[in-house]
């Protein structure tokens, strides 16, 4: 009875390692797969966001190169301080129909002056009064500059630089600030989980914009492949990463 219960065990042993090690590999192969589908969900999540602000970003290219085109932009129309009223007229109505900006100023590079759809600036006095966190010399800096368009970090304010030639010397400059309420419903859109965030970052790393801190973005950047799940502090976290038009 004792040789029988033995070899019994023996062969039940023998059944179940391996249905034991199937169901081990099967598992991880189910665990691999949907963490591959998790990743590629969050990629494409990633890249519906870029569209998004690639495509008001393109608009307000286009804004700038009307500028070179239409006639209350022209220098000789901006002579006499009532001619003012039709340039502020047309950026009060690029506000109202662009929600991704809450103000537009234009530069003029030949009267240096900023027009703004309520004032006239001069550069000091618009980094003083208007623009929150930027220097006065790093707007001249930029808008000196040969740069198509470039990104900005105000004090808890995103302002987007575009600019159009209307001479092989000169650009005329747009100075747009980002609707924060715009951008967080974009985010806000294309997020999947409830614990995550969202960085906007320049070439150079800057954290333009952050929907939520969760961890310090540097952790995310420096990291070699584009997607995957790494080990920050005790959370495994799972991260995509995209660069495009300038911004990761």
């Amino acid at each position: 009875m004792k040789t029988f219960r033995r070899y019994l065990l023996s062969y039940l042993c023998t059944l179940l390692l391996p249905v034991l090690v199937l169901s081990v590999v099967i598992y991880e192969v189910i665990v691999s797969y949907y963490g591959a589908q998790l990743l590629e969900q969050n990629l494409s999540s990633l890249q519906q966001l870029s569209l998004a602000v690639s495509m008001q970003r393109d608009q307000l290219d286009a804004y700038a190169v009307q500028t070179t085109n239409r006639s209350e932009f022209f220098y000789r129309n901006q002579q006499n301080p009532g001619d003012i009223f039709q340039v502020q007229s047309i950026l009060t109505r690029w506000i109202a129909e662009n929600g991704f900006i809450d103000d537009i100023c234009y530069y003029n590079p030949r009267l240096n002056k900023v027009y703004a759809c309520d004032a006239v600036y001069s550069v000091d006095d618009y980094a003083r009064w208007r623009m929150q966190g930027l220097l006065s010399e790093e707007i001249s800096e930029i808008i000196g500059s040969d740069n198509i368009h470039c990104w900005r970090l105000g004090e808890d304010q995103l302002y987007y630089f575009a600019s159009a030639r209307v001479s092989p010397t000169e650009r005329n400059w747009l100075i747009c600030r980002l609707s924060r309420p715009t951008l967080d419903a974009m985010i806000e859109g294309t997020r999947l989980y409830n614990e995550s965030g969202t960085y906007i970052c320049d070439a150079d790393g800057t954290v333009l914009y952050a929907s939520d801190l969760l961890e310090d973005a540097g952790d995310y950047l420096g990291l070699a492949q584009d997607s995957g799940i790494v080990r920050i502090g005790q959370r495994d976290m799972m991260y995509a990463r995209l660069e495009e038009n300038g911004l990761t």
